[in-house]
């Protein structure tokens, strides 16, 4: 039987947990489009990135992060989820 534990509290999970799926990959923006481009077929080009499918990025650029979180952290997640609340909360002594 498997046990589950909450990735950011340690508590143990029982049958109420949500998984947090993260994935980083590179941003792919259009380039511009000329008259030239507009001219031309482009058949072949499209039927290799049909082809390639979602693998445009290369896997040393993509990575991926998988996390269980008890209801309480999911909550906490959903409500600030790159932490920037959190930095806020520190309090610095002014020596």
């Amino acid at each position: 039987m498997l046990h589950y534990t909450c990735d950011a509290c340690g508590v143990r999970l029982d049958e109420q947990r949500y998984v947090v799926k993260v994935e980083v990959a590179p941003a792919i923006d259009p380039e511009i489009i000329s008259e030239a481009d507009l001219d031309a077929d482009h058949l072949e080009q499209i039927a290799e990135i049909l082809a390639a499918g979602d693998d445009i990025a290369t896997e040393e650029d993509r990575q991926g992060f998988r996390y269980d979180l008890c209801p309480k952290c999911r909550d906490k997640y959903c409500r600030d989820p790159l932490g920037k609340n959190s930095w806020r909360q520190l309090k610095f002594s002014e020596n």
